[in-house]
Parts: C-alpha cells; sequence; structure tokens
C-alpha cells in the first residue's frame, strides 16, 4: 500500500519504509516517448519511428511551457574576444530546486 506524495511529480509513491520511494513509470504510449525523448515533439518522434498513436496524443504536457526560453539569454554583440578568456558568459542564475525522493 503506498500513497502519492504532494509534489509536482506524480510518479514518486510514499511505502511502509519511510526512506524508500519508488519512482513508477505511470506514462503510456505518445507520452512515454515524449518524456524519455527529453520532451521531443510528437512530429519528431514519429519521423523517428517510435510509436506514436495519433487518435491518444495529449493536447497539453505541463513540463513543455516550463522549459522554453523566451528569450535569448545574452543579447547581440559585436565585441569580439582577441584572446581567450577575454570575454566570459557565465551562468549566475544559481542552483534549481530539485525534488528527489531524499529532499
Amino acid at each position: 500500500v503506498s500513497q502519492a506524495l504532494p509534489t509536482d511529480d506524480s510518479r514518486l509513491q510514499q511505502t511502509h519504509c519511510p526512506d524508500l520511494a519508488l519512482s513508477q513509470p505511470c506514462f503510456s504510449g505518445n507520452i512515454f516517448w515524449h518524456t524519455r525523448l527529453g520532451h521531443l515533439s510528437f512530429d519528431k518522434i514519429k519521423q523517428l519511428g517510435f510509436p506514436c498513436n495519433n487518435t491518444n496524443m495529449p493536447s497539453f504536457c505541463p513540463v513543455c511551457p516550463k522549459a522554453k526560453l523566451h528569450r535569448q539569454p545574452f543579447p547581440l554583440s559585436t565585441t569580439r574576444a582577441s584572446r581567450f578568456f577575454e570575454l566570459l558568459h557565465v551562468d549566475i542564475w544559481g542552483a534549481y530546486r530539485c525534488f528527489t525522493h531524499d529532499g
């Protein structure tokens, strides 16, 4: 017997053992390949030859809009570095909160 954990990830289940969480794949068909291949479009999944049924395609994936970037990370520039490490682009966003079974 298990109960679902209150997270965005509906695949995590709490079991009798408090130190153990099971990840159960709850995807089937199209959505399985969509998530397994990095949220690839269904047209591309079909082009790759993976089984993709048109009748049960989901109309919305909750992860895809969250993962899309809508603007370029750096503005276009005509400045060019003349030596190595003269111009650096650094990600200063910081650590991302990633929920796992052990926190």
